[in-house]
């Protein structure tokens, strides 16, 4: 027996398979009844839907056979895909040297007679076979074959059909969470921005009738509230802003961007308010992304990482590293950690975990959002690591 080779565009076809999504779904009966009608045109005892994915042959449909899958070494199908032609026909299993040895031919269920015709994408990879088998020898005419391929090419219009309503339920989720979003998102701002601007123009009225000439104390303390307010007004609406323009980055416009330089970047930048001792733990000296991308990711989660703490100098820790594909971001942080309860909801839009930051100054629940959207924007995931006591690490990845 020989083991079936990877298609030439293995990679390719794979990807194209998965896009489908056809591989572990319940039965359709349209397509069962396209496989009895494979075999009773070509008068066969068996018929099947197959898929072949890296490593085993998935039935999609049968008739005649018990079992749901195979194996792909042993899959008559995974030769059939490798194949220039519409259809691979063998009269007799047991003579080819691709067969003769195969388990299926040589005990249950005793195939002796194969024919697949290949089920081709549009760009022309092929996911599987519409195959019809018998326990004797014998060849199909002309009219079984034309009809065989014909009716693999429904079971590929099925197959579209399908994939274009998974697509349009998908994008109609889509629209159905942004909806939820910006519905939850209008509610949240009215009531956001409502009460700094109800004490703005309380404030202001005070001052304007007890305190017109000069200034004192009482005065100034009045205009410390007005200062507090406006300020929370504009980094609240500073962040909806930002958040709103998610959509219009430009992801794929990429540059080197310097390990060191970065990290001197963000202590920089950071360290105005309290100490912060940053480290840097890798063994790249330079990524290629786009900096804006990466510069609102990390300012989101080190801003996070110094609201949140409580030691008198904060500890940050960023690490790098790299796959074939994406650069993995690791930001530990040494402050007091997050509750596991409370870990699921930190990326929720709107969610805020906490009354107030060391500052004394309640969130808005939109800077891990913000990083969890850009992340997933750009092909990656985010998570996050902590128990209550021992710090944050928060972990995410970026497609080159």
């Amino acid at each position: 027996m020989l083991i079936p080779e990877f298609h030439t565009q293995e990679v390719d076809r794979l990807q194209a398979l998965a896009a489908y999504g056809q591989i572990d779904t319940p039965p359709d009966a349209d397509l069962n009844d396209l496989t009895n009608l494979a075999s009773d045109i070509c008068n066969t005892p068996m018929a099947l839907i197959t898929l072949v994915n890296g490593y085993r042959q998935w039935f999609k449909a049968k008739k005649g056979i018990d079992i749901v899958e195979t194996p792909r070494e042993i899959a008559l199908c995974a030769h059939s895909i490798l194949s220039n032609e519409d259809i691979l026909e063998i009269p007799d299993a047991r003579l080819d040297e691709r067969f003769k040895e195969n388990p299926f031919v040589k005990g249950e269920p005793h195939v002796v007679f194969y024919a697949g015709a290949i089920l081709r994408t549009e760009t022309g990879l092929p996911l599987g076979t519409l195959c019809v088998l018998d326990t004797q020898p014998r060849k199909l005419n002309m009219e079984q074959l034309n009809a065989l391929k014909t009716i693999a090419d429904q079971v590929m219009y099925r197959f579209e059909l399908q994939k274009n309503q998974n697509q349009l339920l998908a994008l109609s989720n889509e629209l159905q969470n942004k909806n939820d979003e910006l519905a939850r998102f209008a509610y949240v701002a009215a009531h956001d921005l409502k009460t700094p601007l109800n004490t703005i123009g309380a404030l202001v009225d005070l001052f304007k009738k007890n305190h017109s000439t000069p200034v004192d104390a009482e005065g100034h303390k009045i205009l410390s509230f007005i200062k507090d307010s406006s300020d929370r007004l504009y980094k609240l609406v500073e962040n909806l802003l930002n958040f709103s323009r998610l959509d219009n980055l430009d992801t794929y416009s990429k540059t080197n961007i310097s390990l060191k330089s970065l990290v001197h970047y963000l202590t920089k930048i950071s360290g105005s308010t309290v100490p912060v001792k940053f480290s840097l733990n890798s063994t790249l000296e330079e990524v290629v992304l786009n900096d804006t991308l990466l510069d609102q990711i990390l300012m989101n989660l080190v801003n996070n990482a110094i609201k949140h703490n409580d030691k008198d100098t904060v500890e940050i820790e960023l690490a790098v590293a790299e796959t074939d594909t994406h650069y993995m971001f690791t930001l530990k942080d040494n402050g007091p950690g997050i509750a596991t309860d409370n870990l699921p909801k930190i990326f929720t839009l709107f969610e805020t975990i906490s009354n107030k930051d060391r500052f004394g100054i309640k969130g808005n629940g939109i800077g891990l959002a913000t990083v969890k959207t850009l992340v997933e924007k750009n092909q990656g995931r985010v998570s996050v690591e902590s128990k209550f006591g021992e710090g944050c690490s928060f972990q995410f990845s970026l497609i080159k």
